[in-house]
């Protein structure tokens, strides 16, 4: 039975890049517009701008450390929604902080940049699980997840999905998913905005 030889050549790698670097920009502008909604809406730009750069260095780093073998990266989209419930947090006591400052000062203060302390509160995040992420590495520890309960991971599994799936009908409709929003989301100019997403996405 012969193996199957990979294409080689310029034509195909191009093709290849084109394809994962298409893909990988469509997921980068997804998972902005998940992080960087409500409070944030007005800076989704910059955001998509910097998970735009994230995705570009993580594609040439995974590909220039691969070999000659080659690997294909990801921004995740776990991670995008764990940071997006960050996000929305930080921005809110942001928010909740400069008001209270505004409203007891004696003379004028100075707002603070909301947009800013999220993306410290994002960095702070990222930077703590790459150093635990360098020590497990280290010491070869990666064996110690075989002693997480399946119920952990299931329910951080479902946790993670059911976040996806609420800030997938956000980023569709504009409405944030609720028990007292889902008049708001019934009706038919919302649901032809969030309904073909839905179905796309089952």
């Amino acid at each position: 039975m012969s193996e199957l030889r990979r294409s080689t050549g310029l034509l195909p790698t191009l093709a290849a890049g084109v394809i994962v670097g298409a893909v990988e920009a469509v997921l980068a502008v997804a998972f902005a517009a998940l992080v960087f909604g409500g409070l944030l809406a007005a800076r989704m730009p910059d955001g998509i701008g910097l998970y735009l750069v994230a995705a570009v260095l993580t594609l040439a780093i995974l590909a220039w450390r691969a070999g000659p073998r080659g690997v294909v990266g990801s921004v995740q989209d776990a991670a995008a929604a764990v940071l997006a419930v960050v996000a929305a947090t930080t921005a809110a006591k942001a928010a909740a902080i400069a008001q209270v400052a505004e409203a007891t000062a004696i003379q004028a203060v100075k707002r603070p940049d909301v947009f800013l302390t999220v993306i410290a509160a994002t960095l702070v995040v990222t930077v703590l699980c790459g150093v635990l992420f360098l020590v497990l590495g280290s010491l070869q520890a990666g064996n110690l997840v075989r002693y997480v309960p399946y119920p952990v991971v299931g329910g951080f599994l479902a946790g993670t999905g059911w976040l996806l799936l609420k800030g997938g009908i956000y980023v569709a409709s504009g409405v944030q998913p609720a028990l007292r929003t889902v008049p708001n989301l019934i009706r038919e100019y919302e649901l032809v905005r969030w309904g073909p997403a839905f179905a796309f996405g089952v």
